[in-house]
């Protein structure tokens, strides 16, 4: 069980309100307010530097996320490797989104293009028959 005082230091989108620094809340609140923005490499570079040790493969090899959610749970998401659980903390935790669904009137944004393009080829199936 997550520690109560943890979920007040959780603010939306996990961004600090006063300095805009966006707060580290994997494996508990890191008190290394390095991330000053949503990019792969800020995530990556942050998780080798101030949470290396805390890297743990479940028996299955996968890498669990430690993520503390709004409701003070740790995610426990499975990720195939380091470099996925950088882009899931980055899409799922941080809400970056780099990519846009471009049909009118879809509002829906994606932090990575493969997610972008089973969006398209789920909801928009007519966009396949005019991409070459």
């Amino acid at each position: 069980m997550a520690n109560p005082n943890v979920q007040a230091r959780i603010i939306d989108e996990a961004t600090d309100a006063e300095g805009g620094n966006i707060l580290c809340l994997f494996d508990g609140p890191c008190t290394n307010l390095v991330l000053t923005t949503r990019s792969l490499n800020a995530v990556t570079a942050h998780l080798d530097e101030h949470h290396k040790g805390s890297f743990c493969t479940n028996p299955r090899g996968k890498y669990t996320c430690r993520w503390i959610l709004p409701n003070g749970e740790l995610c426990s998401a499975e990720l195939a490797d380091k470099g996925t659980l950088a882009k899931h903390i980055l899409g799922a935790h941080l809400k970056f989104y780099e990519v846009a669904c471009a049909v009118s009137g879809c509002n829906k944004r994606y932090s990575q293009t493969f997610a972008l393009r089973r969006h398209q080829a789920r909801r928009h199936p007519e966009l396949q028959l005019t991409s070459g």
